[in-house]
């Protein structure tokens, strides 16, 4: 029973995956509706099952990860289309965030999953 508890945990993040996927694929160009889209989903998910821990990786993850963007992008490796601060989207912080809790989610329940299953 537990394990296909696990299952659909993996089942609903891939359908998050996919749809935060196809979010920045189809709204890139208007920052501040996928901005605001991206947080309004942080905070819910913050509010239905994210944990302190989460909320902590959340934002060590925004920092690093925009901040190598950051310099990636001064040193000329790629640009953005929309670029609004320091050459990266507003939105890219937010969904660095998002992308390092759904790994370590994703990762946990794999985990947990192989431990049930031998």
């Amino acid at each position: 029973m537990a394990a296909v508890k696990l299952e659909k945990e993996l089942a609903l993040d891939a359908l998050l995956f996919a749809f935060a996927v196809l979010l920045v694929a189809f709204l890139y160009r208007n920052t501040i509706l996928l901005t605001a889209i991206i947080v309004a989903a942080w905070l819910f998910a913050t509010k239905v099952w994210h944990s302190k821990t989460d909320t902590i990786l959340f934002v060590v993850a925004a920092v690093a990860g925009s901040s190598a963007e950051i310099v990636a992008i001064l040193f000329g490796a790629w640009r953005y289309a929309d670029p609004s601060f320091l050459g990266i989207p507003m939105w890219l912080p937010f969904l660095w965030g998002s992308a390092v809790v759904f790994i370590k989610r994703v990762s946990d329940t794999i985990s947990k999953l192989v431990n049930i299953k031998g």
